[in-house]
């Protein structure tokens, strides 16, 4: 039975899961918002709730996702709560990046990152580095989205943050795709493989379905590109499943067009038209412009095959025209300029933080000089007051001993003049 029987087969359990899941989110979504009428003070817990809200409209409405995310910057700014600033501007940082405003997208990023260097907050980083990685690799500047991936795997590892690391491995293996895509050789997709198999082995371990999907459809598309069809559908399949499962809008439509590349590859034309158009209409009520993007490309592809041209033409200019805008020269120079800005950023507030702990020393320096004056002074006053004593005791010690003399001498004179009485006496009687 091939994949397009099986998707047949698939089509009313699929719609009813994603009717319970949005149900499901609804019901999330309903309880936060009265959440939020109840709690009216303006303190961190209404920041949380902000942040979860827009949390939960990310992947359903990018608008409101946006709006509850700035109201939770705002109210994070006015309270000085960096966390809660960090978590709104992650949310509308990635909803621009969805709607193709990257530069946007990048200036908020590294804003946050700025906040949460400044804090320490070694997992909020982690996480912006890895939209900033996906931000960079949507915009084909591999390098840079590998070495923030390189830096997302790093603090995985670091504090044993497994669902993070399956995260990390699974993007570091697209960018080597990507790579080997750009050799000459492009047919040796190892250490993607090898990444993605542990990406996959992980996510079993932990029973995380996100991650066993995103391995599964990470694994397909190597298949694919490895021309083994039959391995690229069951992951893609796979994927799919789950990704419905869990209630994915955006990568459920990315896994359409995948599916559609394969049954092209297999000359099913008609199945991958119907595959495309799901995958478009998708990409275009969620503005991924990327999506979109690539799915103009593989239509005119497909045009091309089934001979219409004018059709062809037409999806081929609109294709070419959301890639310049996307990956115009232009915005590529605004983007390293920002992270450049961003560097500088980080100099000036390190220099700031010297010259602060310069002047902290120097003012502790110019206190403990005070301190030594005040203490010197204090030893010149009590060593003059102990010479002060100590000539007062040798004084009163001078004085007590001449009176104990003359005390003497007085008595030895008084013994004398008795003696001369007496002697006076004994001639008065003669």
């Amino acid at each position: 039975m091939t994949f397009f029987r099986l998707s047949k087969l698939w089509i009313a359990a699929v719609f009813l899961c994603f009717y319970q899941f949005a149900s499901a989110q609804s019901e999330r979504e309903e309880s936060l918002l009265s959440q939020l009428s109840a709690h009216t003070a303006n303190d961190t817990i209404r920041v949380n709730l902000l942040n979860q809200i827009a949390q939960e409209y990310i992947s359903t409405n990018s608008g409101l996702a946006r709006y509850f995310a700035s109201n939770a910057i705002e109210l994070s700014k006015q309270l000085n709560y960096p966390a809660g600033n960090i978590s709104g501007m992650q949310t509308e940082g990635y909803v621009l990046q969805q709607q193709g405003l990257y530069e946007q997208a990048l200036a908020i990023y590294l804003q946050a990152l700025s906040i949460a260097d400044n804090i320490h907050d070694d997992i909020a980083a982690n996480h912006l580095y890895q939209h900033i990685g996906s931000l960079y690799s949507a915009t084909g500047n591999v390098s840079s989205a590998m070495s923030a991936y390189r830096k997302t795997l790093q603090f995985s590892e670091k504090y044993k943050d497994t669902l993070q690391m399956i995260e990390a491995l699974g993007n570091i293996g697209k960018i080597q795709v990507q790579l080997s895509n750009q050799k000459s050789q492009n047919n040796n997709y190892s250490e993607a493989l090898n990444n993605f198999n542990q990406q996959y082995n992980y996510s079993i371990q932990k029973n995380y379905e996100p991650g066993i999907a995103d391995a599964s459809d990470n694994l397909g598309y190597v298949y694919y590109l490895l021309n083994d069809q039959g391995k690229a559908t069951f992951y893609f399949s796979n994927a799919l499943d789950i990704f419905q499962k869990i209630n994915k809008p955006q990568r459920v439509a990315a896994l359409y067009l995948e599916i559609g590349n394969v049954l092209i590859k297999e000359g099913k034309y008609d199945d991958a038209a119907i595959s495309y158009n799901k995958s478009f209409s998708m990409a275009k009520q969620l503005t991924n412009a990327g999506l979109l993007m690539n799915n103009y490309l593989q239509l005119s592809i497909l045009n091309a095959l089934k001979g219409q041209a004018g059709l062809a033409l037409h999806n081929k200019e609109m294709y070419e025209f959301l890639r310049d805008s996307i990956y115009g020269e232009q915005q590529n120079r605004t983007l390293a300029d920002l992270q450049i800005r961003y560097k500088t950023q980080n100099k000036e507030q390190d220099i700031t933080h010297l010259k602060k702990q310069q002047q902290t020393q120097e003012e502790i320096i110019r206190q403990q000089h005070y301190w030594q004056i005040a203490i010197g002074c204090i030893l010149v006053l009590l060593a003059l007051g102990a010479f002060f004593i100590y000539r007062t005791s040798r004084t009163r010690k001078r004085l007590n001993e001449e009176l104990e003399q003359k005390n003497t001498d007085v008595e030895q004179r008084k013994q004398e003049v008795e003696t001369k009485n007496k002697e006076l006496g004994k001639l008065n009687k003669i």
